[in-house]
């Protein structure tokens, strides 16, 4: 899978909110007692938003990020 934004996020902050996110999603077919055998999901960040205004996010902990995360937990459910 891909997943695309244009929010200003860099890499490993991507990375913690993926980690986090499919733990419950992707990571929740098993076979033969081995967890999600040929997942890959890609997240990128293009950060144009900033030009249109939009904060750099730099930690996974930004209070601002609620709305991203569970609107980001609702495409990892689809």
């Amino acid at each position: 899978s891909f997943i695309a934004t244009d929010a200003p996020i860099p890499a490993p902050v991507l990375q913690d909110l993926l980690s986090r996110g499919t733990a419950k999603t992707f990571n929740a077919v098993t076979v033969d007692s081995d967890t999600s055998t040929s997942d890959t999901l890609l997240m990128f960040a293009t950060g144009t938003a900033a030009r249109r205004g939009a904060p750099d996010i730099m930690n996974a902990g930004d209070a601002r990020l609620g709305a991203f995360r569970r609107a980001l937990g609702k495409v990892l459910k689809a």
